[in-house]
């Protein structure tokens, strides 16, 4: 279906850095698949949510309305890991402008960059919701896309297609001349509104989602968020990001790290907010007539996620 299609395009910019980059090596079958949320009735009660208040279908065709207006994507740094020890995991930096993102590997100096416009042609895609959780229904995307003069990943999302906005947590992965190759990072995408709130105090509620940098590497984390924005001056807007009560939907226990804050971030007269590199991160906007959503990536204390949340009346 070519609006279903369209919709997971948004969520996958990932899997092009995955396939680009490895494809020099020689390309093996497609990677297997996990179940990153065993049960949904028990990761609904440990993150308190309440069953899922749409069907995918109707997420779906949200979804496709979001990726025909998306002007601009996010992308955390992503890890890579190996199944072979001499190997390892390794990081991708991340740098994105409009829909094109760039990804690097430090050590090796070897680059790509990812196009939404290339990616597509998913087959055997499976949508299913996983709950509502402060107004938002989260969503475990899966499948198999390709990326022009590649090839084809497996590809793993969990996160919500809000109205103006999406935001996930993924996993690509694939097999490279017999070494299982997977992918992890944030990724957010959406129309900006390209200007900050005019208000003096603002605030969103919504979700975080994300995975572990180490232990646990691929499993999902889900939270809360909320978004504070405050204006005491026209050249003095800042905003406090709290992701709360975070738990892994995965080992269906709590996470080791219950919180993670950023304080004074600034935010810029064209509506983004940035803070901090690297490995305690944070970089985001506003999207939607009205700065109705705002949503971002980030890391921090060991955790690589992505968020979004809707503007309090």
């Amino acid at each position: 279906m070519k609006t279903a299609r369209a919709c997971y395009a948004t969520m996958i910019v990932c899997a092009g850095a995955l396939t680009i980059l490895l494809t020099a090596c020689g390309v093996g079958s497609g990677g297997g698949s996990s179940t990153p949320i065993p049960d949904s009735v028990r990761a609904r009660e440990l993150a308190g949510g309440t069953a899922p208040i749409e069907t995918a279908a109707q997420a779906s065709v949200r979804g496709g309305a979001i990726a025909s207006r998306t002007d601009s994507i996010l992308v955390t740094d992503l890890l890579v890991h190996n199944s072979d020890p001499r190997i390892g995991t390794r990081t991708l930096d991340a740098s994105c402008q409009g829909t094109s993102c760039s990804f690097r590997e430090p050590r090796t100096g070897s680059s790509s960059t990812v196009r939404l416009r290339d990616l597509g042609s998913e087959s055997g895609l499976r949508v299913r919701p996983v709950m509502t959780r402060n107004g938002i229904t989260t969503l475990l995307v899966s499948g198999t896309t390709a990326v022009e003069s590649a090839g084809t990943v497996h590809v793993e999302t969990y996160g919500a297609w809000m109205e103006h906005a999406t935001f996930s947590i993924q996993t690509s992965s694939r097999r490279i001349e017999g070494v299982s190759v997977s992918l992890h990072g944030g990724v957010v995408g959406g129309d900006m509104t390209r200007s900050r709130p005019a208000a003096i105090n603002a605030t969103w509620n919504g979700l975080m989602v994300g995975t572990p940098r180490s232990a646990g590497r691929g499993n999902v984390l889900q939270g809360d968020a909320r978004l504070t924005f405050t204006a005491d001056g026209p050249g003095n807007a800042r905003l406090d990001a709290a992701f709360t009560d975070i738990v892994d939907l995965t080992r269906g226990a709590r996470h080791t790290v219950s919180a993670i804050r950023f304080d004074d971030i600034p935010v810029t007269p064209d509506g983004t907010y940035r803070q901090g590199a690297g490995r305690s991160s944070i970089q985001a906007g506003f999207y939607g007539r009205g700065h109705a959503e705002t949503a971002g990536v980030f890391e921090q204390r060991g955790v690589i996620g992505a968020f979004g949340a809707t503007r309090r009346k």
